[in-house]
């Protein structure tokens, strides 16, 4: 917030949209003739030398208290009765009890009827009566087959309907070794249930003579002899013997070729053969064919020396091409070119963290790192400079630079400003000079206090070329301000 340290003249202008200070309560410390207004009285205050006056005068407003409404604070007030929310009528009659309630200052705020209700309870002899009637009905009835009636007379004139006993212990029937027998009566009710032991001749069983086989059989199987298996036919109750010896001689698909399964038998290698497992060579290996194929997942060699392209007469020529093809997507190459005399990549090269690119001994290029054996480059653009000195020819204003090797002329091509300032106020002193020295009337000057960073106004005077003066109402205080000219 802006604070003016000189007084304000409007040159007979109207202050149009101003707000006084808004305020809890007065501020401190105040001079004749400051105003403020009070939020919480919503009254306007000046203040005359030695107190607040408030201005709207004695009566500051009406207020309605309990029982009274309308009120005010401005203008013409009124008060009225408030209304209790009773509506207007007679109440009470021969069916209907008037019901109310008041308040504290004796006011009927609810009012109504409530209708007369009697129970049987509010009549001394009405059970009595009842259970007197409900007791001959109950003798004169009796009861009926399997059913029990009651009535006591003595506590609640309820009747009491309950089912009669059967003769049935109450217990459960039926088991994997017993039958359950019951007895019906006419009602549906259970009067006699036992259990009955279960007993199944041989004849009652279907199946009785395959069971008999199973059992034979699970005797037959359970005695053999070497060489010889016996097994029992469920089906037709029979025994059945297989030998268990050698009966034919048979070849693994290209592994083994056997000339017969019986008789006179040869075993040898057929014309393609297939090793599904290990094979270990102990001698020499040389495969004479055209294509070799391996498809293993890792070779392991232990030659460090691995040639490639190894012709009667080897020549560039015949380099030309070689190398190695790793399948992808697309081929991934390592490959000898004889017109470029160069190996030649197909895909980038990586290296590893720690490792650098060497030409005769020497590392030209690290991840980090231009070699300092490399002095001289074509290069047309580069990256962000972190260090270094600059030397060279002044980078133009139009190329980023500043045009000039030395500051004065830098700004003066830039047309940059340049900023003056410095802590003013004695605590005496109400015209402060500021030298500037910038050469100039074409300043802007800025004044803040030191202390809450808030702008404040007072007069500013170009005295010259290099100066200011600052004027002020009162003295500011040591060091009270800050100065900031920019030209």
């Amino acid at each position: 917030m802006a604070k003016y340290l000189v007084n304000l003249d409007l040159n007979q202008n109207q202050l149009v949209k101003a707000r006084v200070e808004n305020l809890a309560s007065a501020p401190a410390g105040p001079v004749t003739g400051q105003i403020y207004y009070n939020t919480a009285s919503n009254a306007m205050f000046f203040y005359n030398g030695s107190s607040w006056i408030d201005a709207s005068g004695d009566l500051q407003g009406v207020t309605a208290s309990t029982g009274l409404s309308g009120g005010g604070t401005t203008g013409t007030v009124s008060i009225a009765l408030a209304d209790t929310a009773v509506s207007a009528g007679s109440y009470g009659s021969a069916t209907q009890i008037p019901t109310y309630t008041v308040d504290a200052q004796g006011r009927l705020t609810a009012a109504a009827n409530t209708t007369v209700s009697v129970t049987s309870s509010s009549v001394s002899d009405f059970t009595e009566a009842v259970q007197d009637t409900a007791g001959a009905q109950v003798a004169t009835n009796g009861s009926h087959t399997g059913i029990s009636a009651s009535y006591d007379d003595a506590g609640d004139g309820a009747i009491d309907l309950a089912l009669t006993t059967s003769g049935v212990s109450a217990a459960s029937y039926g088991s994997a070794t017993q039958v359950p027998t019951y007895t019906v009566d006419t009602y549906g009710r259970l009067t006699a249930a036992a259990d009955v032991a279960i007993s199944v001749p041989s004849s009652g069983i279907s199946d009785f003579t395959e069971a008999v086989q199973d059992v034979a059989g699970g005797m037959v199987t359970g005695n053999t002899e070497t060489g010889i298996t016996v097994t029992y036919q469920d089906a037709d109750g029979t025994l059945d013997f297989v030998n268990d010896g050698v009966t034919s001689v048979a070849g693994t698909s290209n592994e083994v070729d056997v000339s017969a399964s019986t008789g006179a038998v040869t075993i040898g290698l057929p014309s393609d053969v297939t090793i599904g497992n290990n094979l270990t060579v102990s001698g020499d290996l040389t495969v004479s064919g055209t294509t070799t194929t391996i498809d293993s997942t890792t070779i392991t060699v232990d030659d460090k020396n691995l040639e490639l392209g190894s012709v009667a007469s080897p020549s560039d020529a015949t380099a030309d091409g070689g190398g190695i093809t790793l399948k992808g997507t697309t081929d991934k190459t390592m490959n000898w070119v004889n017109s470029t005399d160069a190996w030649t990549s197909s895909e980038h090269m990586e290296l590893a963290s720690g490792k650098a690119f060497y030409i005769n001994g020497t590392s030209v290029l690290n991840a980090t790192t231009l070699g300092s054996g490399v002095t001289g480059s074509s290069l047309t653009s580069l990256g962000t400079i972190g260090t270094g000195t600059w030397e060279a020819t002044d980078i133009g204003v139009a190329h980023g630079g500043t045009g000039a090797s030395t500051a004065a002329t830098a700004r003066s091509n830039l047309g940059a400003t340049t900023k003056v300032s410095s802590t003013i106020g004695d605590g005496s002193a109400t015209s402060i000079a500021v030298t500037h020295s910038l050469n100039t009337d074409d300043v802007v000057v800025e004044v803040y206090d030191a202390s809450s960073k808030e702008t404040v106004i007072c007069d500013v005077d170009r005295t010259s070329v290099n100066a200011v003066t600052l004027d002020f109402a009162s003295a500011p205080a040591t060091n009270a301000y800050r100065v900031v000219v920019i030209g």
